[in-house]
């Protein structure tokens, strides 16, 4: 190898070093707390997370659905997104509110959350639907492949009752201090990234994988 080829090797290296070296400083800086993200006094949760405080009825949380469905993707392997239905909307049943929390949380549990989901938003936000009873959201699991039967029995089961009330504890919390805008994600339990001084929705992702990344 010529003396040139081996500056040029050398040089590469050193480079590959020090971005490995500076870049979470690099990261450290560029998000920075009040400005880009807000720390919860109160946790609500000690894992490493990212939990999405949503409701069904939200245009917004509608709108979003693609974007969560990327940063699942985007986020590290070990790093989980738990959606977060909120109950007690202005103006809505909270029975009905109360069912689609359930709900969204059975399908988890069955594998099918993704596509319980978008069945419901699209429901509510494109067909302009209404669900009136349990029936209704039944039939919303047959049309992605599970039976009433087995919606049912996961339904009434006493792990999506737990689950479902430490989701109400959590909502009930964020309202306290404050929040009860949705969507909402909170990351490892206490960090809320801000939109504001954000660049777009790409820096918005970035900012969730860098909260993600911090201390639980």
């Amino acid at each position: 190898m010529s003396f040139v080829k081996k500056l040029y090797a050398i040089l590469f290296l050193l480079v590959t070093m020090l971005a490995v070296i500076f870049s979470p400083a690099i990261n450290a800086e560029q998000y920075q707390q009040g400005k880009h993200y807000t720390v919860l006094e109160q946790p609500i949760g000690d894992k490493v997370e990212v939990r999405e405080l949503f409701s069904f009825y939200c245009p917004h949380c509608f709108r979003f659905e693609p974007f969560v469905q990327q940063l699942k993707q985007a986020l590290p392997k070990d790093v989980k997104i738990v959606k977060n239905h909120v109950d007690a909307m202005p103006g809505r049943d909270i029975e009905i509110e109360q069912m689609l929390s359930k709900s969204i949380i059975a399908a988890k549990f069955l594998k099918v959350e993704a596509k319980v989901a978008a069945e419901i938003f699209t429901t509510i936000h494109q067909k302009r639907g209404k669900f009136t009873n349990l029936d209704e959201i039944a039939a919303i699991f047959e049309k992605v492949g599970v039976s009433k039967q087995k919606f049912l029995s996961t339904y009434n089961s006493f792990q999506v009752k737990m689950t479902w009330s430490k989701q109400r504890k959590v909502t009930d919390s964020m309202r306290r201090q404050g929040h009860s805008k949705v969507p909402t994600f909170v990351v490892n339990g206490k960090y809320i990234p801000k939109t504001d001084a954000l660049k777009g929705i790409d820096d918005y992702k970035a900012l969730i994988i860098f909260l993600s990344s911090k201390p639980v």
